[in-house]
């Protein structure tokens, strides 16, 4: 996943040899993903029992994270690969994989500017949102500590079930915790939106570089987001 986001210091991490491009699945399709972790082959097939009644495939589903980092520190613009490089690269992988599939579900995939400058980019996107849409932001994806923090807004049920069953199925800890990004301009206004985060180690500091960015984080994040979202494409298969 390290060619993934072209930004100078990935890819002189990248020619350095310190992020190396995995395979996330080793096969996907309908009704199950695979995946190899920790000497183990894991399969993830949709439950419809965690989602019933709580989402409509009809309903259009959007995947996001914000590409912008901090400013000069000083006059040194820092890697920002942590917030947020990291999330941009696991949700392009994410959108990698299911692009390949026929999933009865309206998806799209949305990189944000001005995050760092009060969430302006999520903001001026908003109101070209349709109704009802469902929203996943990932911002960070670099040292998963103990679990991802979630935070949810608006009529997020749908969300939640699908991302907790996501989560049992890939291995994935979810906690709840604050997560402020676009997440909550989409909540704001009345979208069922989730924030994720997975650990900013040298958050918005020159140390936040793209050799502390570990590969199985990357990995976790694009599976649980890829979980996820087949959860809602089947939830009334």
């Amino acid at each position: 996943m390290g060619d993934i986001v072209a930004v100078p210091p990935v890819r002189e991490a990248r020619d350095r040899g310190v992020l190396k491009a995995e395979p996330m699945f080793s096969r996907y399709g309908t009704p199950a993903l695979e995946w190899t972790a920790d000497g183990r082959t894991r399969r993830l097939e949709h439950r419809r029992e965690f989602v019933e009644h709580l989402a409509s495939a009809e309903l259009p589903h959007k995947l996001t994270a914000h590409y912008d980092g901090v400013g000069d520190d000083p006059q040194r613009r820092l890697p920002a690969a942590a917030d947020n490089a990291s999330g941009v690269a696991a949700i392009l992988e994410a959108a990698r994989v299911l692009s390949a599939q026929t999933l009865p579900i309206n998806l799209s995939v949305a990189f944000l500017d001005a995050e760092e400058a009060g969430a302006r980019g999520s903001a001026h996107h908003v109101p070209a949102v349709p109704p009802h849409t469902l929203v996943i932001n990932l911002d960070g994806a670099v040292k998963l500590h103990e679990a991802a923090s979630v935070e949810a807004g608006g009529p997020a049920h749908a969300l939640l079930a699908a991302l907790d069953q996501a989560g049992r199925e890939t291995g994935v800890p979810l906690r709840a915790g604050a997560m402020a990004s676009d997440n909550r301009r989409y909540a704001a206004a009345g979208l069922g939106a989730i924030g994720i985060g997975m650990g900013m180690p040298g958050y918005q500091t020159p140390a936040e570089t793209p050799d502390r960015v570990e590969a199985a984080t990357l990995l976790a994040a694009a599976r649980l987001v890829t979980a996820t979202v087949w959860q809602l494409a089947h939830a009334d298969s």
